[in-house]
């Protein structure tokens, strides 16, 4: 719903309210189920960001750790976690 159908609809609703068509009840009502929907928007935006964040944060971990794996065995090529790594911020930014 835009916020000109919003603004619309407040609108429509006050002046129904004022008229005596609808209780403040009734009002408050659907002024919550608004916000209920409102907020259900909102958490499935910050799921979605939260989840593109991490995926590359587990890439870049699990990549370190081989490296850092590989390091204490004495093998120091480590140049394709490191690329890896590099992908993953990138992919972030």
């Amino acid at each position: 719903m835009t916020l000109k159908t919003r603004l619309t609809l407040g609108s429509v609703l006050l002046a129904t309210l004022i008229a005596g068509a609808i209780s403040a009840v009734d009002l408050a009502n659907v002024m919550h189920l608004e916000f209920d929907a409102t907020l259900d928007r909102a958490q499935l935006m910050t799921g979605g960001v939260a989840h593109e964040v991490k995926n590359p944060l587990n890439a870049i971990l699990l990549h370190v750790e081989a490296a850092r794996a590989k390091m204490s065995h004495g093998d120091t090529d480590i140049a394709p976690q490191m690329e890896i790594i590099s992908k993953s911020c990138a992919s972030t930014a």
